[in-house]
């Protein structure tokens, strides 16, 4: 998943994001990811065969919150 310059990408507390084998999401823009102690945002692979590339954040003009 690439996410371009001038959007943000948000991640609601208690969401569960599976990813595919060689998944990964490349922002251009702020993540804003905060889960809670009750609601924590859980990021991995669909199934354990599958191993997902990661998260990255690059030239985004604010910070991301995570």
């Amino acid at each position: 998943m690439i996410i371009p310059k001038g959007y943000r990408l948000k991640i609601e507390a208690g969401a569960n994001v599976e990813f595919g084998n060689g998944a990964y999401i490349l922002s251009r823009g702020p993540i804003i990811a905060q889960g809670t102690k009750d609601l924590p945002i859980n990021l991995g692979a669909s199934d354990r065969h599958n191993k997902w590339l990661g998260i990255y954040v690059s030239e985004a003009p604010e910070r991301s919150t995570l």
